[in-house]
């Protein structure tokens, strides 16, 4: 998103590295993603910074914020770096939490089918596995769950490629 106003600040004192890669020609650039709603509305959809990047090499803005809309969905985790397509972990809202396991995960494949809808086929989420507990200790064992086996050394190719 790029913004400018009369009233808008004229830098980040004393830090004009930091100055000069927002305020470029009179605009800030706030790092937001957003896209245009049917509605003409502007939504936030994500940070420029949180941005993956597949294997193919596509960046992709995660869907958190759109997977959150929905009133099952209490969080969600878009993983996808360096793999070939998005997936995704949603954690249930409590009204999710009431219904059975079949319902709610029935409920949330609805609503990642929902966003998805308005996505690219690269863009879009492949597979999700169901978060039950607020607190998890690790994400290792349901996102390998959802990819090949084999993607653990085209994974370490590309995240080495890309810190090159």
């Amino acid at each position: 998103m790029l913004t400018r106003a009369p009233l808008l600040l004229t830098g980040y004192w004393p830090d004009p590295e930091e100055t000069e890669a927002v305020l470029r020609g009179g605009w800030l650039h706030t790092g937001d993603l957003v896209e245009y709603t049917p509605h003409g509305d502007i939504r936030l959809i994500g940070r420029k910074k949180d941005v993956i990047v597949t294997r193919g090499g596509k960046t992709i803005s995660p869907h958190e914020t759109r997977l959150k809309e929905s009133p099952l969905i209490n969080e969600a985790i878009v993983v996808g770096e360096a793999r070939k397509y998005l997936t995704v972990l949603p954690e249930p809202s409590t009204t999710a939490d009431a219904l059975s396991a079949e319902a709610s995960t029935e409920r949330l494949r609805t609503g990642v089918d929902r966003v998805d809808a308005d996505l690219a086929r690269a863009e879009q989420l492949k597979d999700f596995r169901v978060l039950r507990n607020a607190v998890v200790r690790s994400f290792a064992t349901p996102i390998d769950e959802m990819y090949d086996a084999n993607d653990d050394v085209a994974t370490a190719d590309h995240v080495r490629s890309r810190s090159d």
